[in-house]
């Protein structure tokens, strides 16, 4: 059951999650002014999630689910992850190659409010954020690099309390992190976990 509707069947389409490592983020994952722990609860009862890290620098803190993952250009994409509030209750999700081609949705965890879009070099199709309980929010960025040389991945950035992802870090503060994926397409499907590869799941019949 979604909500106060009534009970309905979800019908999906096949869709591969081409993140490689969607929950072992020490695999394949890239680290920028920050670090993760693990051992935190997740939102299937795991203790699979992990903590992201601020470092004590003025900088972006960004972490990268995937690396490099290919992607053919002027094709959709949905980037998606699992975040939750911890310290920092801001947060910035990524679809994106570099600093200079992406499309982000800044969201305040806490609050529940949408903060705003920022972009780059990207042609951008949309955003979703769904909510899973107990403070998780599976937050969705969609849409297409330009050229074939540019990978396609799924980034967070925590923000201060002003909204800025840029600021000065305190080395303890941060949020939490689960479930990445990248999937061609303008919506995200239901997730689909990975451990060394990327799943395909099959069409609902």
């Amino acid at each position: 059951t979604y909500g106060p509707r009534v009970p309905m069947i979800l019908v999906e389409p096949s869709a591969t999650n081409l993140i490689g490592n969607s929950e072992d983020f020490t695999q394949n994952s890239i680290l920028s002014n920050c670090s993760i722990t693990s051992g935190v609860s997740a939102p299937d009862s795991s203790s699979n999630a992990f903590k992201l890290v601020e470092d004590n620098t003025n900088s972006i803190k960004l972490f990268t689910a995937g690396n490099n993952t290919y992607t053919t250009p002027n094709t959709s994409y949905s980037s998606s992850i699992f975040v939750k509030a911890g310290e920092r209750t801001k947060v910035r999700v990524y679809a994106y190659h570099l600093a200079n081609q992406f499309f982000a949705v800044d969201y305040d965890l806490n609050g529940n409010q949408f903060i705003g879009t920022a972009t780059a070099n990207t042609q951008v199709d949309g955003y979703s954020i769904e909510d899973y309980g107990d403070g998780w929010k599976r937050i969705t960025v969609t849409g297409q690099k330009p050229v074939s040389t540019y990978s396609w991945d799924v980034g967070v950035s925590p923000l201060d309390d002003n909204g800025n992802v840029t600021y000065q870090g305190d080395g303890t503060s941060g949020i939490y992190i689960w479930g990445a994926q990248l999937e061609q397409g303008t919506v995200a499907t239901s997730y689909i976990p990975t451990s060394g590869s990327t799943v395909t799941r099959a069409a609902d019949d």
